[in-house]
């Protein structure tokens, strides 16, 4: 897998984060509360930073898998 810019997974991480604001119940839910609540609010201790570029996050990994397409930039830039 290729590395992911600092400021790409950011802003998706955001993105996930703001989608799965408030639903627990699910899993991408329950993934995001505990990375938020373990992290305590701190980059370096979130999911995406505990692999080299950005790759910690299953669901960071997804959505870029997912814009590495022809919508890619036109979806990151609706993120930012």
């Amino acid at each position: 897998m290729s590395n992911i810019k600092k400021s790409v997974a950011l802003m998706l991480c955001d993105g996930i984060r703001r989608e799965n604001s408030g639903k627990w119940y699910t899993w991408d839910g329950l993934t995001c509360w505990s990375c938020q609540r373990s992290a305590k609010g701190k980059l370096a201790r979130m999911r995406m930073r505990k692999k080299t570029g950005y790759r910690g996050c299953r669901l960071v990994n997804d959505w870029y898998v997912k814009l590495t397409g022809s919508e890619a930039k036109e979806r990151i830039r609706k993120l930012g």
